[in-house]
C-alpha cells in the first residue's frame, strides 16, 4: 500500500534511492514505521473522521520520503510546514510503537486506541484471533 502511494513521487524523482534516504523530510522513519502508518485503523464510531485521519497519515507517509524541494509547492503557503509535518510523523510512530508494546500511556492518546487495546487484551488473554487481524 505504501508502495503503491509512493509510485508517483519516486517516478517524478531525480535523485537515487541512497540520496533520498539522506534528504528525505523524516530519514529516521524506517519503512516499517511509515507502513504501520498507512494501515492503522482507528476503531471510532465517527467514519468521517476515520477516513480524515487515514488520508492525513498517508499523505505524512508520503511526505515523510520526500524532499524539501519536492515538497515545495505543498509549504510554500503554510509557514514552518515541514518542521510540523516531521513533529507529528514522529509522534504517531512514537505513539503507535508505544501502543504496540502495551504502553498504558499511550492507550488514551488517539482517539479509538483504547477499545482498540480492550479488543487486543481480549484476544490475547482468550488466544484467539480477531477476523480483521
Amino acid at each position: 500500500m505504501l508502495e503503491e502511494l509512493l509510485r508517483p513521487l519516486l517516478a517524478a524523482s531525480k535523485i537515487t534511492a541512497a540520496q533520498r534516504d539522506r534528504w528525505c523530510l523524516v530519514p529516521e522513519a524506517r519503512h516499517a514505521d511509515l507502513l504501520r502508518l498507512v494501515r492503522i485503523d482507528v476503531s471510532t464510531r465517527d467514519k468521517r473522521g476515520r477516513a480524515m485521519r487515514a488520508t492525513g497519515l498517508s499523505n505524512a507517509a508520503v511526505a515523510a520520503r520526500a524532499t524539501l524541494d519536492e515538497l515545495q509547492p505543498v509549504i510554500a503557503f503554510q509557514e514552518n510546514f515541514a518542521e510540523r509535518m516531521r513533529r507529528m510523523i514522529l509522534s504517531e510512530i512514537a505513539q503507535y510503537a508505544a501502543w504496540e508494546a502495551g504502553a498504558p500511556e499511550a492507550v488514551g492518546a488517539v482517539p479509538g486506541w483504547r477499545e482498540q487495546d480492550a479488543i487486543r487484551k481480549r484476544f490475547a488473554r482468550t488466544g484467539i484471533r480477531p477476523v480483521s487481524a
